[in-house]
C-alpha cells in the first residue's frame, strides 16, 4: 500500500503538535507528515524526521489545509488536527477507499478529554447502515452527525487533482462543504474503524464548533446554505436550521446572530419550532 501524506494545520501548542506528529509517524501506513504552521507566535518547530514544516501568516485552518494539499504527493492524504492523534484504523480506511473507488472517506473516531489516554476514550462510529459502503447521497454530509469533521477526512489524488479545496472564508462547517464538493468528483466511503483520537474541549473550550462560537457558526451556515441550497440539500439544511434555532434560544445568543438565522429561515420558507421562538422571546 502506498504511504499516506498526513496534513496537520497548527496554531500554537507545540506539545500537542508533537504528540499529533508522533502518532502519525508511528504508523507504517504513513509516509510523510506535512505541518502548516498558521501564524503561531512563537513559530512552531518540527524536530522529527519525515516532517515537512511550512509557515504562513495566520489565515485559518481551511487555508492551512489547502496549502498542505498543494504540497501533498501521495495517492491518499488524511487530515489531522494538531490536538488529535492518528490511529491504526487509518489503514482500514485507506483500503476501503481503494476497494470502493471512493475519492474521500470519513471514519469512526474515539473521543477523549484533554490529557486523557486514547485507550480510555469513547469509541464513536458512523451510522451502522453506512459502514463499509459509500454515502447514499453526498447531501448526507449536511446531516447533523459529528462524523463529518475535518480531522480524519481522507482524500484521494483524484479529488486533489480535480481542484477540491476548502473554502478559506469558512471556519465552521468547512469540512462538510468540502466533502460535498468532493462528492462531485466521486463517492465518499464510510469506515467504521476509529481513525483519530478526537479531543473534546467542552462548551467553553477551544473547539471552533463550541456553543460560545455560535455567532461564527450561524454566519458560516448562512454562507454554506446560500452556496449549496438545492432539492437534495434542502431537507438537511432545514433540519440544521431548526437545531440551530433551538440552541440559540436555549443559550441566549445575541440578537444579531438570531436575526441572521431568522432571515435565512424566512428566505427559504423554514419555520423554527414554536418552542424555540417562545424560549427566545422569554429569554431575551
Amino acid at each position: 500500500m502506498t504511504p499516506l501524506d498526513v496534513i496537520i494545520p497548527a496554531f500554537g501548542h507545540q506539545d500537542l503538535l508533537d504528540r499529533a506528529v508522533a502518532s502519525a509517524l508511528a504508523l507504517p501506513t504513513v509516509g510523510r507528515v506535512i505541518v502548516i504552521d498558521d501564524g503561531s507566535q512563537p513559530p512552531l518547530g518540527a524536530s522529527m524526521d519525515g516532517v515537512r514544516l511550512i509557515r504562513q501568516p495566520n489565515a485559518g485552518p481551511s487555508s492551512a489545509r489547502n496549502r498542505g494539499l498543494e504540497l501533498a504527493e501521495a495517492e491518499q492524504v488524511v487530515f489531522l488536527d494538531a490536538d488529535d492523534v492518528l490511529l491504526p484504523g487509518v489503514a482500514e480506511a485507506s483500503h476501503l477507499m481503494t476497494r470502493l473507488g471512493a475519492v474521500a472517506a470519513v471514519s469512526g473516531w474515539i473521543e477523549v478529554s484533554p490529557g486523557e489516554d486514547v485507550e480510555l476514550g469513547r469509541v464513536r462510529q458512523p451510522p451502522a447502515e453506512w459502514i463499509g459502503a459509500t454515502l447514499p447521497s453526498r447531501a448526507d454530509v449536511f446531516r447533523p452527525l459529528h462524523v463529518f469533521k475535518g480531522s480524519g477526512i481522507m482524500l484521494s489524488r483524484a479529488a486533489i487533482d480535480a481542484g477540491v479545496r476548502f473554502d478559506p472564508e469558512l471556519r465552521i462547517g468547512e469540512d462538510r462543504e468540502f466533502l460535498y464538493r468532493a462528492g462531485e468528483v466521486g463517492p465518499i466511503g464510510v469506515c467504521g474503524d476509529p481513525v483519530i483520537g478526537y479531543t473534546l474541549h467542552g462548551e467553553e473550550g477551544a473547539n471552533l464548533s463550541s456553543p460560545r462560537r455560535f455567532d461564527r457558526r450561524v454566519r458560516d451556515f448562512d454562507r454554506v446554505v446560500r452556496k449549496h441550497h438545492a432539492a437534495e440539500t434542502a431537507p438537511r439544511f432545514e433540519a440544521a436550521a431548526r437545531w440551530l434555532a433551538n440552541q440559540l434560544a436555549k443559550r441566549r445568543a445575541d440578537t444579531e446572530t438570531w436575526n441572521v438565522l431568522m432571515t435565512l429561515c424566512r428566505d427559504y420558507g423554514w419555520k423554527p419550532s414554536l418552542k424555540s421562538r417562545l424560549r427566545r422571546w422569554y429569554r431575551r
